[in-house]
């Protein structure tokens, strides 16, 4: 099992399909217009309920 955290607190949850589910971290800095987007794919080793294929 692996643990996911989110630091910027702008995060989306995504269910993909019933097996897999997708989290993204993003972050945008305007001074530097700089940022950063991550993403996270969760596979499911049973089919997630609240999917309907």
């Amino acid at each position: 099992m692996r643990l996911i955290v989110i630091d910027d607190g702008n995060f989306g949850i995504c269910n993909a399909s019933p097996t897999e589910s997708w989290v993204t971290d993003g972050s945008w800095c305007p001074k530097t217009n700089t940022g950063e987007l991550n993403l996270a794919r969760v596979k499911w080793r049973k089919a997630n309920g609240l999917v309907k294929p």
